[in-house]
């Protein structure tokens, strides 16, 4: 398991990264510190210079795939989050910008989204992105869904960004959000929960990532208490 940034209320915004392994064969549990890379410079002097890695982080998000840790997004300081996409190599423990196609739109700089992993029948892997704070002169909360093809190294938009009506009393799609929770399950993106500037979120969402259409699901029972950030996953 893989530890990246974090925020605590005295000390900032980190850029710590650790990491610990949780096998079934592990006897022992041990955190490990993965140090900032570091190169020596090529001019007689020899120093030691940083290379470039991500740096501080919170609100960020990270899935795996292909032997890799991405990292979209998330807040650099108190003011400024990023569209930043990083990986992160865990056979050469190194970390590398992931480029985009000269062609592909742009995601904004965004933090307090969710990110997952989908794998469609075409095996054309994608990281799917929903909700968030976008900062820059927007400063808005989103429901947006986006995906990044790993393939064809492509963005694209499948939901846009919209407001709910406030005097829609059976809404056809979520609220904009952040700190929500998601997971995908059956070429279906589930969201629940999340906050935005004046109330905190209990609703449960399914968006079908082929016909890019929303359902808001019924459940019995007493449902969770929310809590910010939230996170929740699946169990066969």
């Amino acid at each position: 398991m893989y530890v990246y940034g974090g925020h605590e209320y005295n000390l900032g915004i980190f850029s710590d990264f650790h990491k610990i392994n949780v096998s079934n064969s592990a006897t022992t549990y041990n955190w490990v510190e993965i140090p900032k890379p570091k190169k020596l410079d090529e001019s007689p002097s020899l120093q030691v210079i940083p290379v470039a890695y991500p740096g501080p982080r919170a609100r960020h998000t990270a899935i795996v795939h292909d032997d890799k840790m991405y990292l979209y997004g998330g807040l650099k300081n108190s003011t400024e989050n990023t569209s930043e996409f990083w990986a992160f190599d865990f056979k050469e423990q190194t970390w590398s910008p992931v480029e985009s196609a000269a062609d592909s739109a742009l995601p904004p700089s965004l933090d307090s989204h969710s990110a997952d992993l989908w794998i469609p029948e075409d095996n054309n892997a994608m990281m799917i992105v929903f909700g968030g704070f976008i900062g820059g002169e927007r400063g808005e909360l989103s429901n947006h869904v986006l995906s990044f093809n790993f393939a064809s190294q492509r963005w694209e938009t499948l939901w846009e960004n919209q407001a709910l009506q406030k005097e829609e009393q059976a809404p056809s799609f979520p609220a904009q959000r952040m700190c929500h929770g998601s997971c995908i399950h059956d070429n279906k993106l589930y969201i629940f929960g999340g906050a935005d500037e004046d109330s905190k979120f209990g609703d449960l969402w399914c968006f079908d990532l082929n016909a890019k259409t929303w359902q808001l699901l019924s459940a019995e029972g007493e449902s969770p208490e929310v809590l910010l950030p939230l996170i929740f996953g699946l169990s066969d």
